[in-house]
């Protein structure tokens, strides 16, 4: 696996989020914890929703994934 770059604001506000390259499979990291998909957020493509805990500021996402 490979880290991803994730691109939006992290606010408090932004739910949606880009991953660059598109991976086939991602997992998602806020403040080192393991994100759930379908519980934490959902995927399509590059395209990250959050769908649980809306990322605050100061909140570090990272993205592991392969392309």
């Amino acid at each position: 696996m490979q880290t991803l770059t994730i691109t939006g604001t992290v606010d408090g506000h932004n739910v949606t989020f880009i991953l660059s390259p598109s991976p086939a499979y991602a997992e998602i990291y806020r403040n080192q914890l393991l994100q759930s998909p379908f519980t934490d957020y959902s995927r399509t493509g590059a395209m990250v929703e959050f769908v649980n805990l809306i990322p605050q500021s100061g909140d570090i996402l990272v993205a592991m994934g392969e392309v």
